[in-house]
């Protein structure tokens, strides 16, 4: 018989208050907060039904000791994260692949082949300014701590897929996109962080035509950020899309919503998702296959950047 995600309704029963979640916690260290937060909150219970009726569906395909770790202290967050990856996957109706624990989270059918989905989420790290609601600033100055956790986020599971999975369990012409959310370092501009990381996205401009027409879709380049690291300046590239060097990913989805808010109101979990593919690579992915997300491109010449939310 299938086992539950939520199942200590002995130790966590229903509250209302936030007294008694802080008595959960501080009693239970050996949950993630996260967990008890869902689990416990008499408000949270339509969020509950709709995560176990994606574990119910998503459990033969999923990695091994998921439900394990998703209660477990700092996991909650990455695992329920594939849990959301895996309602849109089951919403698209492609067929989802079982996870043996020693390759990417995702496995999907796609055009004959596979499509490889590595999940992650951003956390501010030591860097305080990637926290919280940003400061009312320009508004690069307050996404660059934010671009700096995506590039961290993005650089790391590129080498592991390099190193670990590219031409043994992922095969050389199978697409491989890297899921982040972001939802820790939220920017309250759901796509722009996501953007300026691999489109090197600046400014928006608007140009004249030489019919005297203004044209919008332009924008500055910024290819790379600098921020500071105790009393050093870090230069780091924000155009992971704009030339091949990363030609080995085919796109990133990107998402700021978390998944214990992403059923609220009745709203589909698709809504927040935006899917940033690669001019460049190796292994394109044909969005009219995929249909997962609000769809961002942008063209070789770095000239037009294009939005397509329908």
């Amino acid at each position: 018989m299938s086992k539950k995600i939520f199942i200590h309704d002995d130790i966590f029963p229903q509250i209302k208050s936030d007294k008694e979640y802080e008595g959960y916690k501080n009693n239970h260290p050996n949950f993630d907060p996260e967990y008890i937060l869902q689990h416990c909150y008499i408000h949270r219970k339509e969020t509950r039904i709709w995560l176990e009726s994606i574990w119910e569906k998503y459990e033969k395909f999923a990695e091994p000791d998921l439900i394990k770790h998703i209660r477990e202290p700092g996991l909650f967050h990455s695992f329920s994260w594939q849990l959301y990856l895996a309602s849109l996957i089951f919403e698209k109706n492609h067929k989802i692949q079982p996870n043996n624990g020693i390759g990417p989270d995702l496995q999907i059918e796609y055009k004959g082949k596979n499509l490889w989905i590595e999940a992650v989420v951003t956390t501010p790290g030591n860097d305080k300014n990637a926290a919280g609601i940003p400061n009312s600033c320009g508004i690069y100055e307050s996404l660059n701590p934010r671009v700096a956790r995506i590039t961290n986020a993005l650089t790391t599971k590129y080498d592991i897929y390099k190193r670990r999975y590219l031409g043994s369990i992922c095969k050389e012409d199978e697409p491989f996109i890297i899921a982040v959310n972001g939802s820790e370092t939220n920017s309250l501009n759901p796509s722009r962080a996501a953007e300026a990381t691999v489109f090197a996205r600046g400014n928006d401009q608007i140009k004249r035509m030489p019919d005297g027409s203004m044209k919008g879709g332009f924008y500055e380049l910024r290819e790379f950020i600098i921020i500071k690291k105790g009393e050093k300046e870090v230069k780091i590239p924000t155009n992971y899309f704009c030339n091949d060097k990363h030609k080995e990913i085919s796109g990133i989805m990107y998402c700021e919503q978390h998944v214990i808010n992403a059923n609220n109101n009745k709203r589909t979990p698709e809504a927040n998702i935006f899917l940033l593919l690669n001019p460049y690579a190796k292994n394109p992915v044909d969005y009219s296959k995929l249909k997962i997300g609000k769809l961002i491109t942008m063209d070789k010449n770095r000239k037009i950047f294009k939005e397509n939310f329908n």
